[in-house]
């Protein structure tokens, strides 16, 4: 269980230019545009841009338009939240199929959040099935390889047999900073270059080492402890594997080596098979046992590849791979996942960022993010009786307003990530509408993006474009506000499923259809509508933004047993 899986060819050409600072020339195939929809909008006309589809991507081991139609297409499977999906494409990032189905999030006292492990693969075996069935009726032909995106620090622990012996602990269950305590007293902060992330409650070893303080004789009784990516693997292929992206946010992978820390697991008790093998994004990991083709209706010789933590292969389906390009994935989580150059982790852990792995040599992806997005919309639905989100949205208004959110329901994010944060609303009156309310919870969570843009950019890294992706990019309006609020251009992508399309990008490659990430997003990843900033809305938002800062302060000052930060 220990081994690690190689990565084959490095890349070359294209991207060497990339990390060098240079922008390589765009081909003349034009970007896939949207309708008409309200915001200022403005249009490519030409190429996207980085990662936009190319006439001829010059480093594929096999040209898209050389695939005859109907001879296979790529499954990418996203992990999330709340609800899984896959979604087949064609090797030239035509989207032809999809599945879904979903499952509910249970939230208690204390901050927990756990989701039922047998509901998420039941709902991993739905979404697949249906998928690889529509798009054999389509015509588009088997799946030939899949790859997934998965939620982050969630984990299962489960028996030889695969069955769960508990509920999953999700990402911002907060029982995860009793164990991050008891870490950092025994000297793991330490480990922070090595992990290249910083240690929180988020972690997955944070949780687990509270997991085995509240429960050690299920932790002992535990075969195996494995992320989402690890359990479907084992489901498909007879044996748990990870992609290095993934299990890096576990916090006990040696980002140098790209493989367990030997010292980290024998501290945790997780030595001997209990963790996932690891292999690099975009390795080709077994075919799918003919058992595990009939439950998932695949078809037999299929290809599962290591796929990607599902923020930076939402990064990859955003084409987003030049140093400054981000994708600012809007789901269950608020996150911007950013491209930089790679180097020494220890200023942006201590700033509480990371250096998560790329698949590219050169480069590294850093996370700004926030528990925000959907899971608040969520909430607002809830309370205000709406029929749904998008009801929601089509109140807000389109003017500038000065009323916003501190958006830390679940605690907060980056740059502090603090369990205890807590959210509130300020400058409401009593002619606050319902979309003036909900207008001042997205003005928060983008008050909150620029507050990260400015840190990272105190950090050396200039977030130059925001690429969008995820449920939100589906809303104009939320799209111009981020625009106008972070002063940046915002270019929302054809395929808003970024993680499906970045996992199905990774699955081409370990199929062999193109040399590198880079080609794939060449042929696959195109751009839609721009938006750029207004600049009297700019400039209101800038006046706002300081009265942002104050509140931020102001919410960790009320709250009870406070240290006046």
């Amino acid at each position: 269980m220990g081994r690690q899986i190689r990565a084959g060819t490095a890349p070359e050409g294209r991207r060497a230019q990339q990390v060098a600072g240079k922008r390589p020339g765009a081909g003349g195939q034009d970007a896939v545009v949207a309708p008409p929809r309200r915001g200022v909008v403005v249009r490519p006309t030409g190429a996207a841009g980085p990662g936009a589809a190319r006439a001829e991507p010059k480093t594929q081991t096999r040209a898209a338009s050389d695939r005859r139609p109907g001879e296979g297409c790529l499954l990418g499977v996203d992990i999330g939240t709340t609800g899984s999906k896959a979604i087949a494409f064609t090797p030239d990032g035509r989207p032809v199929a999809r599945g879904y189905a979903d499952y509910p999030l249970h939230v208690g006292p204390g901050g927990t959040a756990e989701l039922d492990a047998e509901a998420v693969m039941d709902a991993l075996r739905h979404a697949i099935r249906a998928a690889s069935a529509e798009a054999s009726a389509a015509g588009a032909g088997p799946i030939i390889a899949l790859a997934a995106a998965a939620q982050g620090e969630a984990f299962t622990a489960v028996d030889r047999h695969l069955a769960p012996l508990r509920r999953s602990i999700v990402t911002f269950d907060r029982r995860g900073q009793a164990g991050a305590d008891e870490l950092r007293a025994a000297g793991w902060e330490g480990r922070t270059e090595k992990t290249g992330l910083p240690l929180s409650f988020i972690v997955t070893a944070a949780k687990l080492a509270a997991l085995r303080r509240e429960d050690p004789d299920l932790y002992r009784r535990a075969a195996h402890f494995l992320c989402f990516e690890d359990l479907l693997a084992a489901h498909l292929v007879g044996h748990p594997v990870g992609s290095d992206s993934l299990l890096q946010r576990t916090w006990l992978l040696d980002r140098h080596r790209r493989g367990w820390d030997d010292a980290a697991r024998a501290e945790l008790d997780l030595a001997g098979g209990r963790l996932a093998e690891v292999a690099p994004m975009g390795a080709a990991v077994g075919e799918v046992t003919p058992a595990a083709a009939r439950a998932y209706g695949l078809p037999a010789g299929c290809r599962l590849v290591a796929g990607a933590h599902d923020q930076t292969a939402a990064l990859l389906g955003a084409g987003a791979f030049l140093p400054g390009f981000a994708a600012h994935a809007i789901g269950t989580v608020d996150c911007l996942s950013v491209t930089l150059r790679d180097g020494e982790a220890a200023r942006f852990v201590a700033r509480g960022y990371g250096l998560g792995l790329h698949p590219l040599p050169g480069l590294a992806v850093t996370l700004a993010f926030g528990f925000g997005g959907g899971s608040l919309l969520a909430w607002a639905k809830t309370l205000t009786g709406a029929s749904d989100v998008g009801a929601l949205l089509a109140e807000v208004p389109e003017e500038p307003g000065s009323a916003f959110a501190v958006p830390f329901w679940a605690g907060s994010g980056t740059p502090d990530l603090d369990a205890e944060d807590r959210g509130a609303v300020f400058g409401l009156t009593l002619e606050t509408t319902r979309g003036d309310f909900v207008a001042a919870l997205l003005r928060g969570m983008a008050l909150e993006g620029r507050r990260n843009m400015e840190v990272l950019r105190e950090l050396g890294v200039e977030v130059r474009e925001c690429r969008l992706v995820g449920g939100g990019a589906q809303s104009a309006a939320w799209s111009q506000l981020r625009a106008d609020v972070a002063g940046r251009s915002y270019v929302e992508m054809a395929v808003r499923d970024a993680g499906c399309l970045g996992a199905a990008m990774l699955a081409a490659v370990g199929a062999g259809l193109y040399r590198d990430a880079s080609a794939a997003g060449d042929a696959m990843v195109r751009a839609g509508p721009r938006f750029e900033p207004r600049p009297d809305a700019a400039a209101a938002y800038s006046q706002v933004y300081p009265a942002y800062l104050r509140a931020v302060a102001g919410t960790r000052a009320a709250r009870p047993g406070a240290d006046g930060r």
